[in-house]
């Protein structure tokens, strides 16, 4: 996998869309799930990490940009098109 120079600034910028139908992986079932998917990019490598979450809320970014640090490694900016989901993250942390 590609890591980023520690001399380098890495940017982030998420994003979601949605919602998409799913259907869960439990028994045979015609109950369909709202989900939606995280859409991260690095700004310095422009990789672009996907995540599915269940809801809109400030819990289910955070674990995907959980997700996204584990893998990637920590951004120094995160840029976003929600700024109030964004700053409710940023004040639970």
């Amino acid at each position: 996998m590609y890591t980023v120079p520690g001399n380098r600034m890495v940017y982030a910028m998420y994003t979601m869309t949605g919602p998409i139908l799913t259907k869960p992986n439990l028994l045979p079932s015609k109950v369909r799930l709202k989900s939606y998917i995280c859409v991260i990019v690095s700004m310095c490598t422009k990789a672009v990490h996907l995540d599915a979450v269940s809801d809109l809320s400030s819990q289910a970014l955070l674990a995907a940009l959980r997700r996204f640090i584990s893998r990637r490694g920590c951004p120094s900016d995160i840029y976003s098109d929600d700024r109030k989901k964004l700053n409710s993250s940023c004040k639970s942390i």
